[in-house]
């Protein structure tokens, strides 16, 4: 995508200011929505990708609600599409909850064992030669990709050219559900990203190989 939503690079919105023994949630219902979202994941809900939803979301109020207030959007739109839910019934229980109703409770140790599994490492890649196009220290460069549908290379590193550093398990890329492609973890010199900030290191991007090109 190429709208506000990818905001990995941007400039002008002020510094990055690191929180200090941060938590991995602010409040509950962050960790619930993550958790909510893992399960749907892990077994057959047909709760489809949260960056489609969350790429819908107006740009005003992308900016000023916070990551997991993306998340929960996105998977009620994407419930309500599919037809999980009926329009309107998160409200309603919103409703009849502040009403003093109980927090329906339900248990299911096959789920609960499915959702604890996508948390586990993933496959190791496949040694260097067997299906990766590119090798480790080789120089490529990112496509100039320009596209409404959803995808996972970052406006700022395309057209930049970097360093095969790690190679990575192949799997589907967001563009194509029904197919694989190998993956990598690519080096870009901070210098060629952010010339004028002065700074030299390395920043570390995973892309796909659909999204990389020999370096000519």
């Amino acid at each position: 995508m190429d709208g506000i939503h990818d905001m990995g690079g941007m400039q002008g919105f002020g510094p990055v200011l690191p929180e200090p023994d941060e938590p991995a949630f602010h409040e509950p219902w962050e960790g619930r929505v993550h958790g909510v979202a893992m399960a749907l994941w892990a077994t057959d809900v047909p709760v489809g990708s949260l960056r489609t939803q969350i790429e819908r979301i107006e740009t005003v109020h992308y900016l000023t609600s916070s990551y997991y207030a993306h998340w929960q959007e996105a998977l009620e739109a994407g419930l309500t599409q599919a037809g999980v839910i009926a329009p309107g019934e998160i409200d309603t229980w919103i409703e009849r909850l502040a009403a003093g109703e109980s927090m329906p409770v339900r248990t299911d140790p096959g789920r609960a064992a499915a959702t604890a599994a996508l948390l586990e490492p993933d496959e190791p890649a496949p040694p260097p030669g067997t299906s990766h196009r590119f090798a480790l220290g080789q120089t490529v460069r990112v496509r100039r990709i320009s596209s409404p549908q959803h995808n996972r290379c970052p406006r700022y590193i395309r057209g930049l050219t970097g360093r095969v550093e790690r190679l990575l398990a192949p799997a589907p890329p967001p563009e194509n559900d029904d197919g694989e492609a190998p993956g990598y973890s690519v080096a870009f010199r901070s210098s060629d990203l952010w010339p004028q900030d002065g700074t030299d290191h390395e920043v570390l991007v995973d892309l796909w190989e659909t999204y990389l090109e020999e370096d000519t």
